[in-house]
């Protein structure tokens, strides 16, 4: 790299550095939530928690609480209502989305059962970074 692009960048850096900018301030607000929430626990937030960040897009909580309803685990299980979750996470290319999404079809809950829709769901699991979507899409 040439030295006066070197410099430059540099000097954007440090710019950036200054004026309170570094890499994690420029995330939105959106993707910071989204990191918090993968880094927690699945228990650290109650369902009303998960459902209030679904609810209002985050693809993570989506997914979190898709598959809580669908599990029933902490909440009522409904599977109808999971597929609006998970749905609503994959539309946004989120794997546990589209790994949910593969649950649901693969069990026929509140959907018709498939292998090839649950197939579809684990290959787009699997590109967007799911590894065991690439395992599981190679056993269907």
């Amino acid at each position: 790299m040439n030295i006066h692009i070197k410099k430059c960048l540099t000097i954007i850096l440090g710019l950036l550095l200054s004026l309170g900018m570094a890499e994690a301030d420029i995330l939105s607000a959106d993707d910071k939530l989204s990191q918090q929430l993968i880094d927690a626990k699945d228990t650290l937030y109650t369902p009303i928690e998960w459902q209030h960040f679904a609810d209002k897009g985050n693809k993570v909580a989506q997914a979190q609480y898709g598959l809580m309803l669908m599990k029933g685990d902490r909440v009522k299980k409904d599977c109808s209502l999971a597929k609006n979750y998970l749905g609503k996470s994959s539309e946004q290319n989120f794997h546990l989305g589209y790994a949910g999404m593969a649950i649901l079809y693969v069990d026929g809950c509140g959907v018709e059962k498939s292998l090839s829709k649950a197939k579809d769901y684990l290959i787009k699991a699997c590109i967007n970074g799911w590894e065991p979507g690439c395992k599981k899409y190679k056993e269907i």
